[in-house]
């Protein structure tokens, strides 16, 4: 883009992927650089000028393109935004996935490099230090867009790995599994639990029928019930939710006009 007539060019990078920046001042004498971070943290940034053109090159904290070690899980000091800690979740697997957050709640941070349907342990960290507080007894296997929720008293309500394990309750104190309920799952992308008092209530396939919606105790892991399937597809990438009045919301989602 050429730019013309201002003294001041404000610049953001439209994707957040991208580390590089080109901008075209043809015609123009730049007579300062200035820039600014959200965090308000100095960093590094290197100019390069061929002709015309400069290119800007801003250091990430982290490297998408380094699965294994290319992201770390931090904790900031919401008052003054100062970093506390900085981690790297265990590497269990050659194909694990990147260290992520996937749930907070009662003094502990839950993270896995589950993703991208691989199966890892999910570890308790502490929001003080960042510490291993615990590992699972057994895998999970969230994708990047599925998260834990939680029982009344706090156990980790999360997918399992097979077809043993489509629920599995985590104790919030030690990592042990309380139970374990078999099923199936629709797809990846919406497998993720939604907790109403004393009940989860999931995703299921059905044959032909489309996914339904199934309930499950969560004291005892067994299933109570479950819907008729909705059609418009096999696919459902968008786990259900439910209304403060106790209602399930079953938002159907699929690429394509019915859905």
């Amino acid at each position: 883009k050429v730019i013309r007539g201002v003294s001041r060019v404000d610049l953001r990078l439209r994707d957040p992927m991208q580390d590089t920046l080109s901008l075209d001042f043809t015609g123009l004498r730049v007579l300062q650089v200035q820039t600014a971070f959200r965090d308000k943290k100095p960093k590094t940034v290197e100019f390069r000028q061929d002709s015309a053109r400069i290119h800007v090159q801003v250091p990430r904290d982290a490297n998408l393109g380094d699965t294994l070690h290319g992201t770390r899980i931090e904790g900031f000091d919401l008052n003054s935004g100062a970093k506390l800690w900085s981690v790297e979740l265990p590497v269990s697997f050659p194909d694990a996935w990147r260290s992520r957050v996937t749930g907070i709640r009662d003094g502990h941070v839950y993270a896995t490099r589950s993703g991208n349907t691989n199966a890892e342990y999910l570890y308790a960290l502490s929001p003080l230090d960042g510490t291993i507080l615990w590992t699972s007894d057994d895998l999970i296997t969230e994708t990047t867009t599925e998260s834990v929720s939680f029982a009344p008293d706090g156990d980790v309500i999360t997918i399992g790995a097979g077809g043993s394990a489509r629920l599995i309750r985590i104790d919030k104190d030690t990592g042990d599994t309380v139970w374990k309920t078999p099923g199936t799952t629709p797809t990846s992308g919406g497998s993720d639990a939604a907790v109403f008092g004393n009940r989860a209530y999931i995703w299921e396939a059905t044959a032909s029928a489309g996914p339904k919606i199934t309930a499950v105790d969560l004291t005892t892991g067994v299933k109570q019930y479950s819907a008729p399937g909705i059609v418009g597809g096999l696919i459902q990438q968008v786990a259900p939710f439910v209304g403060p009045d106790g209602t399930v919301y079953a938002p159907r989602t699929q690429n394509n006009p019915i859905t």
